[in-house]
């Protein structure tokens, strides 16, 4: 059986715009701008003091978690997954983030 651990990387810092509009919402890296839905995951979270935004990519393979108060934000992508029966193992991606609001 061949087992794989998690790696952390480093990655090259890149500004991101964030536009919350429910269904209608986006995100943006450079010039490339990506479609979201943040109206299906409004959470409040008992383990955090304020309200949190979730936001799904259309795929639902990226997921946005936002933390209102704080401006701190998480993304991930599962990029299909993780089967017993295969020596193959699907990309998984997290990032965090610190936003300022404007």
């Amino acid at each position: 059986m061949l087992r794989e651990a998690l790696r952390q990387m480093d990655i090259i810092s890149e500004p991101l715009l964030l536009t919350i509009d429910g269904e209608n919402s986006s995100y943006k890296v450079g010039d490339y701008e990506y479609s979201l839905d943040c109206s299906k995951g409004i959470l409040s979270n008992a383990l955090t003091s304020g309200v949190t935004t979730s936001c799904l990519g259309s795929l639902t393979s990226l997921h946005i978690y936002l933390l209102t108060d704080t401006g701190k934000m998480g993304m991930s992508d599962l990029y299909g997954a993780i089967s017993s029966s295969s020596v193959r193992r699907d990309t998984v991606s997290a990032k965090i983030y610190n936003c300022t609001k404007f």
